[in-house]
């Protein structure tokens, strides 16, 4: 009985330091891969319909454009915000699932604060036409806390 306390005692000790552990960085194009949690809380705010002014209408068209000519297509790629504020945008994107094409996509989005209308954070879920698939979720590498 004392052996078994003791295991489960180390059991709960190991899960809580691995839980402290930092997750490896993985890159993706020119952004890195976000965490389940970062991608949870992008998909929340989804739940709550973006009101767009007329220059972030604006910007989200701008966006679309250079994500369609970095693929050489017109009208394939469709972007919806989901916020934007001093600090934070996040984006979800819908288009092919092609990783090449959302690498190249990733590559003008991630690294284009597009003349200082976006913030330092920028993060995007890109989606499949059906919505159902989530083919990747890709913030830009440096992150403000």
């Amino acid at each position: 009985m004392n052996t078994l306390i003791k295991g489960f005692l180390l059991a709960v000790v190991l899960t809580a330091t691995s839980c402290g552990e930092k997750q490896e960085i993985k890159e993706l194009g020119c952004g890195v891969e976000m965490s389940g949690y970062e991608v949870m809380d992008v998909k929340a705010l989804g739940n709550t319909p973006f009101t767009y002014s007329e220059d972030n209408r604006k910007l989200a068209l701008e966006m679309a454009d250079m994500a369609n000519k970095a693929m050489g297509a017109e009208d394939e790629i469709k972007i919806a915000f989901a916020k934007i504020d001093d600090k934070d945008f996040a984006a979800f994107l819908v288009g092919p699932a092609d990783v090449a094409e959302v690498e190249k996509i990733s590559c003008v989005l991630v690294n284009n604060d597009f003349g200082g209308r976006l913030p330092q954070n920028r993060k995007f879920l890109y989606y499949t036409e059906d919505h159902n698939t989530l083919v990747a979720a890709i913030k830009n590498k440096k992150q403000e806390e």
